[in-house]
């Protein structure tokens, strides 16, 4: 399914960011989910949800 895929796309590049630098984290993360995504209509929700998603696997 693809959405299990998307979460565990969604996962790794929460956990691979460098989160030393958050800005240049969540680009990385965005860069990452967008090569993924067919389009961008979920980007709205998937920019919502990286810092809740990086604060509960920190």
């Amino acid at each position: 399914m693809w959405q299990e895929a998307y979460l565990d796309r969604f996962e790794a590049a929460i956990l691979g960011a460098d989160w030393d630098n958050p800005d240049a984290a969540r680009a990385g993360v965005l860069e990452d989910m967008m090569a993924f995504l067919p389009s961008d209509e979920l980007l709205f929700f998937l920019e919502q949800s990286i810092l809740p998603m990086r604060n509960d696997s920190a």
